[in-house]
């Protein structure tokens, strides 16, 4: 049985920063699959690629044995992004979209796992793919990310209103956002009364990221917040909220800790930032070293 279930595209990256331009995999599913595989929970990937995508960056799931059991080629194109770094502003275009995931994607081995995590990146998995998860009394955790992306007839990413909001936190336990998309999602600036407004909303956590300004966790007991670690350098913070989210959700569920977990989520997510694209992730023993070093300082501010 696998410990974990993560969906979402994989999604390929096409990175341009000055001069500098590379082609990466990415998208959340990849980064929080990785993350969840190198802490040593057992991960199975469910998404969908076109026949285009490139061989080196097949090469580069397999050397770190990411299992593609759970992952379909099909006609479309494999989603495409296009990120554009200007100093520390990051601009984002999509260039493909590949099909949905749907109900009848969900195979055999996924439905067995003991918890979903959700990492959509351009409302690729409906409602009725959670509602299939649901049924199966599954422990659920998302991130609203691809829910409030829109595209304008550039192919600019920019975030609005996710009509659906509440059917979809009613049927989640963990739900993550940053500071931006829960801005959107629970109309408010200050990032306190956004994880209360979540949790008020249907999920049971919600976990609210600021960047270098820490992290507030709402709960039906109050609200926490954690400060962030400082990382030895930093590098590229792409995937550090997927990190933080599929961390505090795996660690919860052992623990029943909301300190202890964001702690370790927190420490998780201080790793990543300190290498480029979906390299640097650390195992169990590097996150609890520097998660301890932090459980103190969390503290219940609600």
């Amino acid at each position: 049985m696998y410990d974990i279930a993560i969906l979402g595209h994989i999604v390929i990256d096409e990175i341009k920063r000055g001069s500098f331009q590379a082609r990466s995999v990415g998208g959340a599913a990849t980064y929080s699959t990785l993350a969840a595989k190198t802490y040593g929970a057992k991960a199975l990937l469910v998404s969908k690629i076109g026949k285009d995508f490139p061989e080196n960056l097949f090469s580069f799931l397999i050397k770190r044995e990411v299992n593609l059991t759970c992952v379909k080629q099909v006609s479309a194109p494999t989603t495409k992004f296009k990120l554009i770094y200007e100093n520390s502003e990051r601009t984002l275009f999509l260039m493909d979209r590949c099909e949905p995931i749907l109900p009848d994607d969900l195979c055999k081995p996924c439905l067995n796992a003991k918890t979903f995590h959700i990492g959509s990146v351009i409302n690729e998995i409906p409602l009725s793919t959670l509602r299939k998860i649901y049924s199966k009394n599954k422990y659920i955790s998302l991130d609203v990310q691809g829910y409030v992306r829109k595209i304008d007839k550039t192919g600019k990413v920019f975030l609005s209103e996710w009509n659906e909001a509440e059917l979809f936190l009613k049927l989640v336990n963990v739900v993550h956002a940053d500071i931006y998309e829960a801005k959107v999602v629970a109309k408010t600036d200050l990032p306190s009364k956004a994880a209360e407004t979540l949790v008020e909303m249907g999920a049971d956590i919600a976990l609210v990221t600021l960047g270098e300004k820490g992290s507030y966790i709402g709960t039906r007991e109050g609200v926490f917040y954690a400060p962030t670690i400082k990382p030895s350098k930093l590098v590229d913070s792409t995937g550090a909220g997927d990190v933080y989210t599929v961390i505090f959700t795996l660690e919860y569920q052992v623990s029943h800790d909301v300190k202890w977990a964001v702690a370790a989520a927190t420490a998780a997510a201080s790793f990543v930032v300190e290498f480029p694209g979906p390299t640097g992730f650390p195992d169990k023993h590097m996150i609890y070293k520097r998660a301890r070093q932090l459980l103190n300082r969390v503290r219940k501010v609600i």
